[in-house]
């Protein structure tokens, strides 16, 4: 740690003014190092409890902008709220335009910057502020793998940076969940603070910045911020046989189904014996008949047949007089043919991120607003 002693004491007899370009900067050694933290946070967190209410500063390592107000305006609100158990902050890494996965914030190196910080405060929660107080004091600069990420980290006192930057890759989508935040919050640049729904630029003046998070600390939510990962599909066979649990049995269904059409069909089979049953009942009632017309065989037996020939004949007449001929069905329309689908246009390729060289990654000092500045 010697070196870092030697770096501040260096910076502060240099003047801050001179130094980091920031007029009205008056001191290079922060407190940030030392601070109170939530360690159950899934973000970077300071603060004495992890009920009480969280402000999200959104910056990044390479920002020259990020870095005056680390240096300057930070260490008042750390004494002012952090300390005194009124606010907790976190601090998001932004490597991406918000909202976006497609462009760096300011270099190609940004998002192994904050999955390494990620699995810093993962592993060692309270090595983390360390880190992030001298990653401001002396900036890192140019393109950084993993290695060169590891190197940098031990230079400025993280035990164990080896390992955790062999591990970092597992956490290359807490980036993306920093860049879809700050869309919602309406992140246009950084520095930006967000505190209880509202953004405010908190490099600015000391006053202001303090007074507008004394204006609405006690109307923010409590409770550090939680990062939820997206949804994926189960597609575990136990989850499968739920699902298929589920659904109705068709083959049930068609059992049920084949049964009530075995009912149905002795039933009406039933049905047709009884009503065969009772024409034979009707019978006897026409064999009366012909016992009383048998006593005048000559007269009953031409009149009967005479009877029943002209009921046969009448019967018969009326049916052909009633009987019309049936009209011939039209021939159905041929369907027509349905048009072929349209071919539905490949998606498109998503872009990559751009790979910017080191040369892109010098620093010029920009602003840090979206599209200005790289680093």
């Amino acid at each position: 740690m010697r070196r870092n002693l030697t770096r501040r004491e260096w910076l502060t007899a240099a003047g801050s003014a001179s130094l980091l370009g920031f007029a009205g900067m008056a001191q290079a050694d922060t407190t940030v190092s030392d601070v109170p933290v939530v360690a159950s946070a899934d973000r970077p967190t300071m603060g004495t409890d992890s009920s009480n209410p969280t402000a999200t500063v959104y910056g990044n390592f390479k920002c020259p902008v990020t870095r005056g107000f680390v240096l300057e305006n930070f260490q008042t609100i750390i004494d002012e709220f952090v300390r005194t158990g009124q606010l907790n902050i976190e601090f998001a890494n932004l490597a991406y335009n918000p909202g976006s996965t497609s462009s760096y914030y300011i270099s190609s190196s940004d998002p192994r910057l904050a999955a390494f910080g990620r699995a810093l405060w993962n592993e060692q929660p309270g090595a983390y502020w360390p880190f992030f107080d001298e990653m401001f004091i002396d900036p890192v600069s140019g393109y950084l793998t993993y290695d060169d990420i590891a190197d940098e980290a031990s230079a400025r006192g993280v035990s164990n940076a080896d390992a955790i930057a062999n591990g970092a890759s597992q956490y290359e989508s807490a980036p993306d969940a920093v860049s879809s935040a700050a869309a919602s919050d309406g992140v246009s640049w950084i520095p930006t603070m967000e505190l209880a729904g509202d953004i405010t630029s908190p490099h600015h003046s000391t006053e202001g910045v303090i007074n507008w998070i004394d204006a609405r600390v006690d109307e923010a939510p409590s409770g550090t911020t939680d990062e939820e990962p997206a949804e994926e599909a189960d597609t575990s066979d136990e989850a499968n046989q739920e699902d298929t649990s589920d659904e109705p049995d068709q083959s049930d269904e068609s059992e049920s189904t084949d049964e009530n059409t075995d009912d149905s069909g002795s039933e009406s089979s039933d049905g047709s014996d009884d009503s065969g049953s009772s024409g034979d009942t009707e019978e006897p009632a026409e064999e009366t008949g012909s016992e009383d017309t048998s006593g005048d065989d000559s007269e009953s037996g031409s009149d009967g047949s005479s009877d029943d020939s002209g009921s046969s004949d009448g019967s018969s007449g009326s049916d052909d007089s009633e009987s019309e001929p049936e009209e011939e069905s039209e021939p159905e329309p041929e369907p027509e043919p349905e048009p072929e689908p349209e071919p539905e246009p490949e998606p498109e390729e998503e872009e990559e991120p751009e790979q910017t060289s080191d040369t892109d990654d010098a620093e010029t000092g920009g602003s840090c607003v979206i599209g200005e500045g790289v680093l």
